[in-house]
């Protein structure tokens, strides 16, 4: 099975906004209602999402041509779809967008290091 190193776009890194943050707020659906003085009220529910400390660089990997080991069709890596069966037992972010064939190739993503900031 071939082997692809997906390296990073060092020209779409920079820091993150949101670095440390461990809540992210979600709005909700506004609703709008009259209450039972006649006072026309709009709300907004927000929801908190907690998560791990958010990174401190956002970056993008590069599109990188792979090749399918069923149907030997070439396409950028951004093309290849995921799945899962049952309650995400078994996963795949491999999948030949053209035969379907899960795990087509072995994807190998570039580590971010700080020092791809000098």
């Amino acid at each position: 099975m071939s082997k692809y190193l997906i390296k990073i776009d060092r020209k779409t890194i920079k820091k993150n906004p949101n670095a440390g943050s461990t809540v992210t707020l979600v709005p909700g659906i506004v609703d709008h209602y009259i209450d039972d003085n006649g006072n026309e009220v709009w709300e907004r529910p927000v929801q908190r999402i907690y998560h791990e400390a958010e990174r401190s660089y956002l970056y993008k990997y590069k599109n990188n041509i792979v090749q399918c080991n069923e149907c030997k069709k070439r396409f950028g890596v951004n093309k290849l779809e995921s799945d899962s069966y049952g309650y995400d037992d078994i996963y795949s972010d491999t999948i030949c967008p053209y035969c379907g064939m899960w795990n087509c190739c072995e994807i190998e993503y570039e580590q971010f290091d700080k020092e791809m900031m000098k």
